[in-house]
C-alpha cells in the first residue's frame, strides 16, 4: 500500500464519510472481518437481518403488509431463508404495478433516492433505494471486491460503464466530481465506446496507466479488438473487472491478450448494485451474504438444488426505503455447494449468468441456455462483435462485424456452421439469416447483448421441469475446438488446475518459476532508482555480496581484517569509550588485526551501553547524520542505540536481500512478511517506504495484529497464484501453519518460507514444512544488526554475513569456545562507524559449525540453535534446559494451538496451553494429566508443573511469541550451583 492508498483510506475517505453524513470506511471494516467468518456465522447474520426486514416490510410497506395477510402470513412465520419461499416473487411488472405502495411509510423523503435500471430486457425499471444503501453500504461492498483483485482505494482506475447524468453543481455533485478525482478515477460513458472513438480511449489508458479497469465485457472486448487489429499496446493492467453482462470466452481471451490479466467476474445491477464477486482465485462469484439472500428457483418457483440453473431471486436486506424481497430482475444462474479454498466463508454462485432472454427456445418450449452455445468458437478469426437473434422458433438472424470487408466467403462458411449446430437440436426446419454490418447498436444501457429472443414463450405448451432440462450444458451445440478457445481454457484459473499445479510442485520440491521481465525491471531501474531517491547504495553493496560469498575462506578473512583494522583507527580517534578502554589496557589499534585479536577487548552488554551511551558516540558524525533506534525489548527494556544510514540501509538491506536470494527468491516477486512494524527516521523515509512496498510487492503484517481473527486474511494473502515467499517470526508463521492445518483449507505450495527473528523449533518446522511443502530457511536477525546469517538450501547451518560482521561464540569468561559447543555469541558490526559496537552482546546462545558447507559457498556458519540465554529452565537440582530440549514436539502432537512455557520460580514450572477450537473437554483433562509427567521426565521431579488453559499467548513488545520465560536470574542461579549440565 502507498502513501497515497493510505491516506485515501484513513483520512481522504472518512473525511468524506463526516462531509456526507455516511459511514463507509467502517462497514468496510465490518465487511472485511465478515467475510472470514465461518459459513455457520454468516447464516445467522442473515437470518437475524431477514427478520428485521420482514417485520419492517410487515409493519411499513403497503404492498407487503397486504400480500402477506391475503396468504396468512405474519412476520414470525419467516424465520430463515428458507421460509422465503412462502412469499410470492417479486417482479419488474408487479414493482411498476405498486410503485407507491412498495415505498416504506414514514421513510424520510430526503433518505430515499430514485433510480433506473439499465433496461437490459427492455422497458427501464424505475425503483427507490436508501441512501445508506447506495453511499455506505455498495460502496463498501465495492470496495471490498476491489481488494479482493488486489487494487487498494487510492490506486488509479478505470470505469467504463454508463455514466449518470451528472449536469447542475449542486454540492451533491459537487462532492461526487471531487471523490472521482480524489480516488484517481478515470470515468468513461459507455456509450462513446464506438469505432469512431476506440483510437482517443486507447490513448487515454495509455497515458493514465490505470492499476484497475472496471467494464461491461462487450465494451472492453471491442477496445481490445481494436488494440490487436491496429497492433497497439499498453502496459498491463494489475485488475480487469467485467460485470454488467455475460463473459463469453472469446471476450475474456482477446481482454487476457491485449491488458495482460485475467478477469475478474462480478455481479451486480442498478438496482442492487454489487451483488458477487470473485475473489483471488477467480474460482465463483462470492455472495454478499451479509446484505443479500440469492435463491435459485425452477419455473414452478421450487428450489433447485445447488449446480442447477434456474431463476434467480434476490432479496436485499438493507434497503427500508423500497424493499426488495424475492425480487426477480431476469437472471439466470446456480448456486455452488462447495467453499472457496482462500477461507471466506462466503457462498458461492457459479459466475455463468445468463438472461431469461438469452435462451434458445426448442418447439416444445424447452429452452437450451445461450452461454451453453459456442457460436464464437467457429466465427472467423477477428471477430468480437456479434449477435445471434431467434425472430421465432426456427428463424434466426446471426448479425456479425466482419475483422475486413473481404471476410464474405468466411462469414458464409460461417453461417453454415452455425445454421447446423441449431439443427441438430432443433429440427431441419431452422434457417439462419447472415447480415454484415459495422457495428452492433447498444441498448439503452450501453451493452451490446451477444444473445437476444424475441420468442413469446407465454403461447408456449405447458413446460414441467423446464430450466431442469436447461441445466445440463447443450453438448450437441458445442463446436469443435478452436485455438481462441483452447487458448482459453489454458489459461483458466480453475481450482483443479492450480490444485494439480500445487501436487506437482510439492513432489518436484524446486522452484519454477523464472526471472521475469518485472524481476529485471525491479533489480535494474526501480531498485537503483530508489537508492538515489533514499541517497543510499543497497544494489551495489548486494551486487559486492553475491560475489563475494563464493570467495574463498582466505580472500573472505582477508577483508574481514581490513574492515577490522580500519574500524579499531576510527574509535580510536573518534569514540571516547573505547580509547579510554583500549588506553586502560595498553592497547594501540596495531594490536587488533584479525578477529582472533578481538578477545583482547571485554563484551559490550546492553548495562554498558546505557551507561556509556554519549561515549560511544562517534565525535566525527553530527548527531543530525545518525538513525535513531531501539531493539524490540524481548528480553526487558529496549535498548536505544545510533545508526548510519549507510549501515543500515544500504549494507543491512543488501544483506537482507542476499538472505532472501539463498531461499531462491528474486527482487519483485511477491512476498508476505510478518515482522514489527519498523519505525522510520523521518516523513521521507516513510513515504518512500510506503512506495516501495508496491514496487517490491511486498505485504508487510505487524506481528501484534496476528490473532485468531486476522489468520484467515492472511491465509487469503498467501492464496495469491504469483506468492513466492512467506516469512516473520516462527511463532507468527507456525501459527498460521497449525491454523490451515486445524481447518483444512487448503494451502498453497510457496517457493520459500523464511523465519526469524525467534528461534526456530522442531515442532514448528515440522507443521510448517507439512502444510506449505516447503522446507522452512532460519534465519538470524536483530534490530541492532538487521540480517546476520541465514540458511542455504542445504539446510546445514546458517551462512554468517562475514563481509559485514564477525561472530564469535565464547564462554562465560568471554574464551572462544571450539567448533560445535554452546555459548555466548558476541557480534562486531564493521559497519556502523556512527555508535561502533565491537563485540556487542546480544543475550543470544549458539554454536559454530565446523567444515564446508556443500553449497560451496566459504562463508562461516552458526548453527541453526540460536536462542536466548532467558529461554532456559533453571532446575533445583543445577541444571538447565534449553527450550529446544523440552521435548515441544510431543506437545505438539496434542490438540493445541500455541504453548509456552513460564518458569514462575526455581521449583515451578507453568504450561500455558492455547487449545484447538475442536477441543473438547476431554482432551483438556486428558492434557492436564498427560503434561505434568511429561515434563517432569525431562526437568527432575523436583519441579512443579503445572498446566494453564489460555485463550492467547501475549506478545513481548517486539512482537514475538517467546517459548521460555524465565523468570530465574541466569547469574545467581549460576552462583549458587555447584554442578551445570545442559541438555
Amino acid at each position: 500500500m502507498s502513501f497515497y492508498n493510505g491516506l485515501t483510506r484513513h483520512v481522504l475517505a472518512p473525511t468524506f464519510d463526516i462531509i456526507r453524513g455516511t459511514h463507509t470506511m467502517q462497514r468496510l471494516a465490518e465487511l472485511e472481518r465478515s467475510q472470514w467468518l465461518p459459513r455457520e456465522r454468516i447464516e445467522d447474520i442473515q437470518v437475524e437481518g431477514l427478520q428485521k426486514l420482514i417485520r419492517y416490510a410487515y409493519l411499513r410497506v403497503p404492498y407487503y403488509r397486504r400480500t402477506m395477510d391475503s396468504l396468512g402470513l405474519n412476520p414470525e412465520d419467516i424465520k430463515s431463508p428458507q421460509d422465503l419461499a412462502r412469499i410470492p416473487p417479486l417482479t419488474k411488472q408487479l414493482i411498476r404495478d405498486n410503485f407507491d405502495n412498495l415505498i416504506a411509510e414514514g421513510f424520510p423523503p430526503g433518505q430515499l433516492r430514485r433510480g433506473n435500471s439499465g433496461g437490459t430486457t427492455g422497458e427501464r425499471l424505475h425503483f427507490c433505494s436508501t441512501r445508506q444503501e447506495r453511499l455506505t453500504l455498495a460502496y463498501a461492498r465495492w470496495a471490498r471486491t476491489l481488494a479482493w483483485s488486489g487494487v487498494s482505494l487510492g490506486d488509479a482506475h478505470m470505469s467504463i460503464r454508463q455514466q449518470p447524468n451528472r449536469g447542475g453543481l449542486k454540492p451533491s455533485k459537487v462532492l461526487g466530481r471531487l471523490s472521482v478525482r480524489l480516488q484517481r478515477a478515470q470515468m468513461v460513458d459507455t456509450m462513446t465506446v464506438h469505432e469512431e472513438n476506440l483510437s482517443d480511449i486507447f490513448d487515454l489508458i495509455q497515458r493514465t496507466r490505470p492499476r484497475s479497469i472496471n467494464s461491461y465485457p462487450s465494451a472492453l472486448a471491442l477496445l481490445a479488438s481494436y488494440a490487436r487489429a491496429e497492433n497497439r499496446t499498453c502496459a498491463q493492467v494489475h485488475s480487469v473487472c467485467l460485470g454488467g453482462e455475460q463473459t463469453l470466452d472469446h471476450q475474456r481471451a482477446i481482454i487476457r491478450e491485449v491488458f495482460g490479466s485475467d478477469p475478474y467476474i462480478r455481479y451486480g445491477s442498478n438496482e442492487l448494485h454489487e451483488v458477487a464477486g470473485q475473489c483471488e482465485l477467480r474460482g465463483g462469484l462470492h455472495i454478499f451474504a451479509e446484505d443479500f439472500i440469492i435463491e435459485i428457483v425452477d419455473e414452478d418457483g421450487n428450489p433447485l438444488p445447488p449446480g442447477q440453473r434456474g431463476r434467480m431471486l434476490i432479496t436485499s436486506l438493507h434497503n427500508y426505503g423500497m424493499p426488495f424481497i424475492r425480487y426477480e430482475n431476469g437472471d439466470i444462474g446456480s448456486l455452488l455447494s462447495r467453499t472457496c479454498s482462500c477461507g471466506r466463508g462466503l457462498p458461492l454462485m457459479s459466475p455463468q449468468i445468463g438472461r431469461t432472454m438469452e435462451y434458445i427456445f426448442r418447439r416444445s418450449g424447452a429452452p437450451i441456455a445461450a452461454m451453453d452455445i459456442n457460436v464464437a468458437g467457429i466465427l472467423p478469426r477477428g471477430v468480437v462483435q456479434y449477435q445471434l437473434i431467434q425472430d421465432s422458433i426456427g428463424d434466426f438472424t446471426l448479425v456479425m462485424v466482419p475483422p475486413d470487408p473481404s471476410a464474405t466467403a468466411t462469414a458464409n462458411q460461417a453461417r453454415e456452421s452455425v445454421e447446423n449446430m441449431l439443427k441438430a437440436s432443433l429440427g431441419e426446419d431452422v434457417t439462419v439469416n447472415l447480415p454484415l454490418v459495422e457495428r452492433i447498436d447498444m441498448n439503452m444501457s450501453g451493452k451490446r447483448l451477444s444473445f437476444i429472443s424475441k420468442v413469446d414463450t407465454t403461447a408456449m405448451p405447458a413446460k414441467s421441469g423446464l430450466w431442469r432440462d436447461s441445466c445440463a450444458p447443450a453438448t450437441v451445440l458445442a463446436a469443435p475446438p478452436s485455438s481462441t478457445s483452447d487458448a482459453v481454457t489454458s489459461s483458466c484459473h480453475s481450482e483443479s488446475a492450480v490444485l494439480v499445479s500445487q501436487d506437482r510442485r510439492r513432489q518436484t520440491g524446486r522452484k519454477t518459476n523464472p526471472v521475469s521481465i518485472y524481476n529485471t525491471f525491479a533489480r535494474n531501474i526501480l531498485a537503483p532508482s530508489l537508492d538515489r531517491m533514499r541517497g543510499t547504495r543497497t544494489m551495489q553493496c548486494l551486487t559486492a555480496l553475491e560475489e563475494s560469498q563464493w570467495w574463498p575462506k582466505e580472500r573472505i578473512e582477508q577483508l574481514q581484517s581490513e574492515r577490522l583494522h580500519f574500524l579499531v583507527q576510527h574509535v580510536w580517534r573518534s569514540v571516547p569509550y573505547y580509547r579510554h578502554l583500549m588506553e586502560e589496557r595498553g592497547l594501540s589499534p596495531g594490536d587488533i588485526c584479525a578477529a582472533t585479536d578481538l578477545p583482547k577487548l571485554p563484551a559490550l552488554t546492553k548495562d554498558l551501553i546505557r551507561a556509556n551511551f554519549d561515549d560511544l558516540i562517534s565525535a566525527a558524525f553530527p548527531r543530525e547524520q545518525l538513525r535513531l533506534s531501539t531493539t524490540g525489548g524481548s528480553t526487558g527494556t529496549p535498548l536505544v542505540f545510533f545508526g548510519t544510514k549507510d549501515d543500515q540501509m544500504s549494507h543491512g538491506f543488501a544483506r537482507g536481500m542476499r538472505a532472501l536470494e539463498y531461499a531462491g527468491f528474486t527482487l519483485g516477486e511477491r512476498r508476505v512478511l510478518i515482522r514489527i512494524a519498523r519505525q522510520h527516521d523521518s516523513a521521507k523515509e516513510r513515504v518512500l517506504h510506503n512506495l516501495s512496498r508496491p514496487v517490491e510487492r511486498l505485504t508487510e503484517i505487524d506481528s501484534r495484529h496476528v490473532s485468531t481473527d486476522s489468520l484467515p486474511g492472511i491465509v487469503a494473502l498467501l492464496q495469491h497464484p504469483q506468492m513466492r515467499l512467506f516469512g516473520g517470526y516462527p511463532s507468527a508463521v507456525s501459527l498460521v501453519a497449525s491454523w490451515i492445518r486445524e481447518t483444512g483449507v487448503r494451502a498453497r505450495a510457496l517457493d520459500a518460507i523464511v523465519t526469524g527473528g525467534e528461534q526456530l523449533f522442531d515442532h514448528q518446522r515440522a507443521v510448517i514444512k507439512q502444510v506449505f511443502g516447503s522446507e522452512p530457511y532460519s534465519k538470524y536477525a536483530c534490530n541492532e544488526f538487521f540480517d546476520v546469517a541465514m540458511e542455504c538450501p542445504e539446510h546445514s547451518g546458517m551462512h554468517i554475513h562475514a563481509e559485514d560482521l564477525i561472530v564469535e561464540v565464547v564462554d562465560d569468561d568471554g574464551k572462544p569456545v571450539p567448533h560445535g559447543h554452546t555459548g555466548r555469541v558476541l557480534i562486531t558490526n564493521l559497519h556502523n562507524f556512527g555508535m561502533p559496537f565491537i563485540r556487542y552482546e546480544l543475550g543470544d546462545t549458539g554454536a559454530l559449525v565446523e567444515g564446508d558447507c556443500p553449497c560451496g559457498r566459504a562463508l562461516p556458519r552458526l548453527a541453526t540453535v540460536v536462542g536466548r540465554r532467558f529461554d532456559f529452565i533453571y532446575t533445583p537440582s543445577g541444571r538447565r534446559v534449553a527450550g529446544s530440549g523440552l521435548g515441544s514436539n510431543r506437545l505438539a502432537l496434542l490438540p493445541v494451538r500455541q504453548f509456552q512455557y513460564v518458569q514462575e520460580d526455581l521449583d515451578l514450572l507453568v504450561v500455558n496451553v492455547v487449545p484447538r477450537a475442536d477441543a473438547s473437554a476431554e482432551d483438556l483433562a486428558n492434557m492436564s494429566a498427560r503434561i505434568p509427567p511429561m515434563f517432569n521426565e525431562i526437568v527432575g521431579n523436583d519441579m512443579t508443573v503445572r498446566v494453564q488453559f489460555v485463550d492467547h499467548i501475549e506478545l513481548t513488545t517486539a512482537g514475538k511469541h517467546l517459548l521460555v520465560i524465565s523468570k530465574i536470574d541466569p547469574n545467581s542461579w549460576l552462583k549458587r550451583s555447584s554442578v551445570e549440565q545442559e541438555t
